[in-house]
């Protein structure tokens, strides 16, 4: 594949995952009628019910599409493009959720705001 078309589907495959994060910002955020706006909801309740952090929940979530994509890539389960595909993108997504949380994390101790979206965290480390 020619780097510009890879560059292309790449492209393709994160605006898909940014629409799957669209679809499933109210399960994560405001389950069971909070009100609270915190994309991460979700993981930090189930964190709390377990006494996990929540980036430890969304690893355990991940790991089951981790799980799948093993089965596909070691086992020769044969998929199709689109099941392939979805769960390429379930990989990304958590990956991003990891990232998002473990951001929000240096922030607080930064004493930044994810909040305001005017903040610039591109300085926030990435790395324990």
């Amino acid at each position: 594949m020619k780097k510009e078309k890879f560059i292309e589907e790449s492209q393709k495959r994160m605006q898909k995952c940014l629409e799957v994060f669209e679809k499933k910002y109210a399960e994560y955020s405001k389950h069971n009628g909070n009100t609270d706006d915190d994309y991460f909801y979700a993981f930090k309740s189930i964190g709390n019910l377990l006494k996990e952090n929540p980036e430890k929940v969304a690893f355990m979530y991940m790991m089951k599409h981790f799980q799948s994509f093993i089965d596909i890539i070691y086992h020769n389960h044969d998929v199709s493009e689109e099941v392939f595909d979805e769960k390429v993108g379930d990989l990304i997504n958590y990956i991003l959720i990891i990232n998002g949380i473990k951001k929000e994390q240096y922030a607080k101790l930064k004493n930044i705001s994810y909040n305001n979206s005017t903040n610039n965290t591109d300085d926030i480390p990435l790395t324990c």
